[in-house]
């Protein structure tokens, strides 16, 4: 761990309610279960505490990296040099407002789409089983079968990380394309959703989940979807016609139920899916003329974000 210019922990003393951890693994915070350690943890209970820790980050010139589930994220062998902040319990709440919901950035996807059940509230069933948090899946506009999370958002709410507060409004939503104000924080947003039988809420989700159990490797260590989808075209499919499920490299192996799924099979590495990203580029490269363009965030260990849309090559 490369030493930090102070004890976090003490520096914050009572004035921030949470964890506070150093030297804790990447890989117990990532869906991939890949990554060296951080030098520190964070996870703030409320708004205060959250505010306590950006100014004592601020101070100090410390880098932070804020996460949601840590299901789309690809962090490095080598560790993070910084604060991972996850938000803690006060921001996971999910309320009915008329036929909308406030959510918590920390609200798990499923927990909003049980609220929104339970109040008659339909428009989230496609969406529903994307794993992570509400914050994570509006800051990269998650989606499932055609729907967007962006396409049911508007209003959120955030903190810069100098502290300062803002709002989103009026957001446009473009595929995989998140909000564009990528500085700060999401800490809660406004889902706005329609009047519906719990009972048609219930059927519509018991369908798209069924269809992920078939069709996603849901039990394997991934983190979804590896590359975006070209327009007009699947990159499952394309990745599967080159014959390319089951390739391994070290731990690492392309889903044999989901071509564009790369799962971590045995104490995998992120230079072990980095190399199997890159043979896949290559290779749909060569027969397609089609570059994929990755979905999911590989990070360095300063926290910069290698997606390499152009030659192909990242590098941790």
């Amino acid at each position: 761990m490369t030493p930090v210019r102070l004890d976090l922990a003490c520096e914050l003393g009572r004035e921030f309610v949470g964890t506070i951890r150093p030297d804790v693994p990447l890989s117990s915070l990532s869906s991939w279960k890949i990554g060296g350690n951080a030098d520190w943890f964070a996870l703030p209970r409320d708004e205060p505490s959250l505010h306590s820790l950006l100014t004592i980050v601020n101070r100090e010139g410390l880098k932070c990296l804020i996460i949601g589930g840590g299901t789309n994220i690809l962090f490095s062998d080598s560790g993070y040099r910084g604060v991972i902040i996850r938000l803690g319990r006060d921001f996971d709440a999910v309320k009915p407002d008329g036929t909308n919901l406030k959510a918590g950035a920390a609200a798990t996807m499923k927990k909003l789409a049980d609220t929104a059940l339970k109040h008659g509230l339909s428009g989230v069933e496609p969406v529903a089983g994307i794993p992570g948090t509400a914050g994570g899946a509006a800051f990269v506009n998650a989606g499932a079968f055609g729907i967007s999370f962006l396409d049911r958002i508007i209003h959120i709410d955030g903190i810069h990380l100098d502290g300062s507060p803002f709002t989103v409004k009026d957001i446009p939503s473009r595929y995989r394309s998140g909000i564009s104000n990528r500085s700060g924080i999401i800490t809660g947003m406004t889902v706005q959703l329609r009047g519906e039988r719990s009972q048609t809420i219930l059927e519509s989700m018991n369908y798209f989940n069924n269809r992920r159990i078939q069709s996603q490797p849901l039990d394997e260590a991934s983190a979804g979807c590896t590359f975006k989808n070209p327009e007009g075209e699947g990159a499952g499919r394309l990745i599967d016609s080159l014959g390319l499920k089951g390739l391994r490299a070290g731990g690492a192996e392309v889903s044999r139920k989901h071509a564009n799924f790369i799962v971590n099979r045995d104490n995998a590495t992120a230079r072990d899916v980095l190399n199997l990203i890159r043979r896949i580029r290559r290779e749909v490269s060569a027969r397609y003329g089609i570059l994929l363009d990755i979905e999911v965030a590989i990070l360095d260990e300063f926290g910069a974000e290698r997606i390499g849309t152009g030659d192909g090559s990242p590098e941790m």
